[in-house]
């Protein structure tokens, strides 16, 4: 898959739970996502929302995080732009990138040792789990018994049972201190592996998923969002009283009344005031605002950009809306 449609988002971060990919492009000032199987495009955060030159992202849950390219500032948005730009910190000399760091987002690896049943100590060796033996002791079939000494006859090992019920496929061992514990499936806790965690968890329908950690992830059906899939993805998100419907990528789209506009039809229609095609809208103090095509500008898009090339061949791009004469 490529981003054929912007020249080099130098920012990218994947929303592995919604199944899409987020760029950022520096130079239009904008944050888009698109799903991972290269449908659905759409522009999730632009300068309205007081983004300015988003260079590195990060995303975690319901938010971007990233740097800016031009002032060095460390800023965080919510990803389907329901809030305006938040920074977080400034003042920083050349920041290029941003990572954050949290038990969800690191890999969830399972330790060798715990699939080995050992009496005292378990140690990570280039070959795979060892059992070790404190002092005095050594290892004799998995058990660690005790050392004869030259004027000692050997002590025959003792043959302590584990009795302790394990539930939910948890299976029981002795300690070092010859104390019965249970070593549980990694959904299950307690002391005798009694307690799921992904017991009433997710909401809506949400698929849990579990952790060594001990805290799980809540994976969210389409219309749902948050940790705990509690939050509708369409709760308050258009103005107006337009239709708010959701995607495949559990991306919220209005449906404005004629006389709105907008991605949230949040802008009243003003008809007949802008030039050449131009979109008119009303900004909240009634004040009426004129979208241009790429090839006009002005406040009524009543200017060409190509009477600046004169006689010479003019070349617009629709993305940017720059000029180039030839």
């Amino acid at each position: 898959m490529a981003l054929t449609f912007m020249p080099a988002p130098p920012g990218l971060a994947v929303d592995y739970h919604n199944e899409r990919l987020y760029w950022a492009d520096a130079k239009l000032s904008v944050i888009g996502s698109i799903r991972l199987n290269g449908t659905d495009p759409v522009v999730a955060i632009d300068s309205k929302k007081g983004l300015s030159h988003p260079f590195s992202i990060e995303i975690f849950e319901d938010y971007i995080y990233g740097v800016t390219y031009i002032n060095n500032l460390i800023f965080r948005i919510h990803k389907f732009g329901r809030e305006p730009v938040v920074n977080l910190t400034s003042g920083l000399n050349h920041a290029t990138d941003v990572v954050l760091y949290h038990q969800h987002k690191q890999p969830d690896v399972t330790n060798p040792c715990d699939r080995k049943k050992c009496e005292w100590l378990c140690l990570l060796s280039p070959s795979g789990p060892v059992c070790t033996c404190p002092n005095g002791k050594r290892l004799d079939n998995g058990t660690c018994v005790v050392v004869p000494s030259p004027t000692i006859s050997p002590v025959a090992p003792t043959s302590d049972t584990c009795s302790l019920v394990c539930l939910n496929g948890g299976s029981c061992f002795l300690n070092a201190r010859k104390q019965a514990k249970c070593r549980c499936q990694p959904r299950y806790n307690g002391d005798k592996c009694q307690v799921d965690q992904c017991w009433e968890y997710c909401q809506n329908g949400g698929t849990c998923t579990a952790s060594r950690s001990g805290m799980p992830t809540c994976r969210c059906p389409t219309g749902f969002t948050g940790p705990w899939c509690n939050q509708q993805v369409c709760m308050d998100y258009c103005y107006h009283n337009g239709t708010c419907t959701v995607n495949q990528g559990n991306q919220p789209n209005c449906r404005c009344l004629p006389e709105f506009s907008g991605d949230k039809c949040q802008f009243r229609q003003c008809f007949g005031f802008c030039e050449n095609e131009g979109m008119c809208q009303l900004a909240p103090d009634g004040t009426k605002q004129c979208r241009c095509p790429p090839q006009y500008e002005g406040a009524r898009c009543q200017d060409n950009k190509c009477s600046r090339c004169q006689e010479g061949t003019c070349n617009i791009n629709k993305q940017s809306g720059d000029v180039t004469c030839v």
